[in-house]
């Protein structure tokens, strides 16, 4: 063998032998490339973080979190565009901020909203970094979900504005301390002491009170008591602003198991003039309390918490109870009534809206409201205490004011009206004597008109019948009832002037006697204007065939000029003269008188009274006694 040939053998196997080597060190460098690859793999779907990498905007790697944080798989999202899950609202800013991280311009990673495979919205935290990749720049970017945190800050804001707005609502300064500096103020501070919640934070408590003497016994006061309770409050002067005196119910509450650094919260009320009002009010009750005692009229005050401040000693004359057991107690309904209930003065003080009703509820009619006082109720009825004999007394109840019209309390006073009720009941007593009387004269009177006339017979005390069934059914006063039926029992009383063959005539009468029997209005009136009635009987009379439309007599007066009882009288005696016999004709029946007052409603009598007559015979039945006998 040549010897080029056999240096060429060995070069071959040596290149063979580097061959091999090479090839086994390829291979050990690819087992290391995929061990390596295998572990950033695995450190990537380790990270709690969502990772992922994009070529040309497009992803072409990603990691098991951040499949997870979107619900797609990895194969679904491999060549999609990388803002295809950002929400639409969100797309536009979240690529001009990535554009600026990846410049540099931005260090700070960016929030935005992106919507998962279900269709969920998800707050991401992301950050981008630009890396060569294959040959090419490529960009990995960062993807963590942070929708639990961000709910969670979300919630926690919303307590903290929930908070400032409930300390900034409240009327009262609450200022939080450390170590007597001031590091939390709501917005009442400006209100109680002048300044603006801004304006004191950082600053020592000391400008708001009135010395350094009161700055350094507040201190001494409070702490101490602090230490051994979390809780103390108390009055302590204080000064406002503008240098003015202010008295404050301070209250404090320590932060913390303990006082090691003076952390408390103080809440400050300024209370000066509610202590001059209760001031102002204690000399009104003693003033008060001196009135009454002087009073000769039982009476007692109550507070706008129901509370006795007044009870004279005319009320403990009429009840037996004394003002020392009762003053400062609730027991006065007790008292007046024997059981815990409400008087009318506790009425007043609560308020009610329909406080009528209220009272209504309790008394039924038996309170009234007074026409002398505003928001005052007066009542009359008996009432007897212990040991006492039964009294007749007159209440009045009524509401107590400030001067700025706030409700402060309410008075009740009780009037002894025995004896003027003993006066009452023996006047009534002689009132029902003259009554009798005057109704036996009126009796007499009566039998004198059918004396002269026969055919009258009955005819007033039909007509005063229906007449006072009219007035009553129209809801008319009891005592214009009463004079209703008087006024009608003698309202023929002039006819006794007539002659008696003119109003006894059969057929037709002449227009001389027609003249003469219409006299008897005015007749009837000479005769009873000077008799002192209770009632204008005499006008009633004078009036009773009056018309509404002018036509009647003797004044030929209309509508409102005539008297409702001398309408009332004038249609009760067509219906009942209609429906009687005359000596000129015979009876036409109640039908007919019906239809005569129907056809003039309004123009002839009263339209209020030709209702309610229609209804009363043609609805209730209503009948006369017995058939009339004559004329009238």
């Amino acid at each position: 063998m040549k010897k080029d040939e056999i240096r060429t053998k060995r070069d071959l196997i040596a290149e063979v032998e580097e061959l091999r080597g090479l090839i086994a060190r390829h291979r050990e460098t690819e087992a290391r490339l995929r061990e390596t690859e295998e572990l950033y793999r695995n450190l990537a779907d380790s990270s709690p973080v969502g990772l992922y990498l994009l070529v040309q905007g497009k992803f072409h790697f990603l990691n098991a979190q951040f499949e997870r944080s979107t619900g797609y798989r990895a194969d679904e999202l491999i060549g999609q565009d990388a803002l295809f899950m950002v929400h639409p609202e969100d797309r536009e800013r979240v690529r001009r901020e990535a554009i600026e991280m990846l410049r540099g311009k931005r260090t700070s990673p960016y929030e935005f909203r992106t919507i998962t495979k279900d269709g969920r919205i998800r707050w991401i935290l992301g950050t981008v970094a630009s890396i060569p990749f294959w040959g090419e720049r490529a960009v990995l970017g960062n993807h963590l979900d942070i929708s639990e945190q961000k709910e969670a800050r979300q919630k926690l804001d919303e307590l903290k504005t929930l908070e400032a707005s409930i300390l900034d609502a409240l009327p009262v300064a609450v200022i939080g301390l450390r170590e007597r500096q001031i590091i939390s103020a709501n917005r009442a501070v400006e209100t109680i002491f002048g300044w603006k919640p801004e304006e004191i934070i950082g600053r020592n408590t000391r400008f708001l009170y009135r010395s350094d003497d009161g700055y350094e016994e507040i201190g001494r006061h409070f702490y101490p008591v602090l230490e051994r309770q979390r809780i103390f409050s108390e009055e302590f002067p204080c000064r406002h602003r503008d240098g003015h005196d202010i008295l404050c119910f301070v209250s404090t509450s320590r932060i913390g198991a303990n006082l090691e650094e003076k952390r408390i919260v103080a809440t400050y009320e300024d209370i000066t003039e509610r202590k001059r009002a209760e001031a102002a009010l204690k000399g009104s009750e003693e003033r008060l309390r001196a009135i009454l005692e002087g009073s000769p009229t039982p009476t007692f005050v109550i507070d706008r918490s129901h509370r006795l401040i007044g009870w004279n000693k005319a009320l403990e004359e009429l009840t037996g109870a004394r003002s020392d057991a009762v003053i400062d107690t609730d027991e006065h309904s007790k008292i007046l009534y024997g059981e815990k209930r409400p008087t009318v003065a506790d009425l007043l003080v609560d308020g009610a809206a329909d406080l009528t009703a209220e009272i209504r509820k309790w008394y039924g009619g038996y309170y009234r409201r007074s026409e002398l006082l505003e928001e005052a109720y007066e009542a009359t009825g008996p009432f007897s205490f212990p040991g006492k004999e039964p009294r007749w007394l007159h209440f009045t109840s009524a509401a107590v004011r400030d001067a700025k019209g706030e409700m402060i309390g309410a008075i009740e006073t009780m009037t002894d009206i025995s004896p003027l009720k003993r006066a009452e009941d023996e006047l009534r007593e002689n009132v029902e004597r003259l009554k009798k009387v005057m109704s036996g004269v009126i009796r007499a009177i009566d039998v004198i008109v059918e004396t002269r006339d026969p055919y009258t017979a009955g005819h007033q005390h039909q007509v005063a019948r229906l007449a006072a069934a009219i007035a009553t059914d129209m809801g008319l006063p009891a005592e214009t009832v009463e004079a209703i039926y008087v006024a009608a029992s003698i309202h023929d009383l002039g006819k006794i002037y007539v002659p008696a063959e003119i109003l006894s005539k059969p057929g037709r009468i002449s227009d001389i006697e027609r003249g003469f029997i219409r006299t008897h209005p005015r007749v009837g009136y000479d005769i009873l204007k000077s008799i002192d009635f209770p009632w204008p009987i005499a006008e009633i009379v004078l009036q009773h065939h009056e018309r509404m439309n002018g036509s009647g007599y003797p004044r030929g007066l209309k509508d409102g000029d005539i008297r409702i009882e001398a309408r009332i009288i004038g249609l009760a005696d067509v219906v009942e003269s209609i429906g009687s016999h005359r000596p000129y004709r015979p009876t036409l029946g109640i039908d007919k008188a019906l239809d005569e007052i129907r056809a003039n409603r309004g123009i002839l009598y009263d339209p209020d009274a030709v209702d309610v007559c229609l209804s009363l015979f043609e609805k209730k039945q209503f009948a006369f006694e017995v058939p009339p006998l004559g004329g009238g």
